[in-house]
């Protein structure tokens, strides 16, 4: 074992391996520093990749929610379609709903008439069955015409 330091300088010798040990702890250092002026490029390397790919899953997740927003306005936006379907569809059905009652009372008030003026008697009107209940016929000669109301 060669001792370095003090004691080495009066060993006979010791003066010549000291200075090659110096060069290989240069030498080793200098290896030591390469080793690391690399790991620490890798580093910046890999902390450059882990950045861009934080951004671009940033990216993905915006327009992820971009398209979720769009989706969800959609399901609005035909909610809304479905709900004036709807609404449209019982003002028509009201419409209908309220001719149908004008028609009944008119033909009552005509069936009234025409009974109030004996141009109905029992041999001219009959009612039909049960089957078809609410269904008038007519027999006999007279026949009645009815003209639609005219609006002025």
């Amino acid at each position: 074992m060669v001792y370095s330091g003090p004691c080495a300088v009066g060993i006979p010798g010791g003066e010549e391996n000291q200075g090659s040990r110096e060069e290989s702890s240069s030498t080793a250092r200098e290896l030591i520093e390469e080793v690391c002026d690399e790991l620490a490029k890798e580093i910046g390397e890999d902390k450059a990749e882990v950045e861009a790919v934080r951004r671009e899953s940033m990216k993905f997740l915006e327009e992820v929610e971009e398209e979720r927003k769009m989706l969800q306005m959609a399901e609005v936006w035909r909610e809304e379609r479905v709900q004036m379907k709807l609404v449209d569809v019982k003002v028509m059905l009201e419409e209908k709903y309220s001719q149908m009652n004008m028609l009944i009372a008119f033909s009552h008030a005509l069936l009234r008439s025409l009974q109030a003026v004996g141009d109905l008697g029992s041999r001219n009107f009959r009612s039909v069955d049960s089957k078809r209940k609410g269904r008038v016929e007519f027999s006999g000669e007279r026949r009645v015409r009815l003209q639609p109301h005219r609006r002025r």
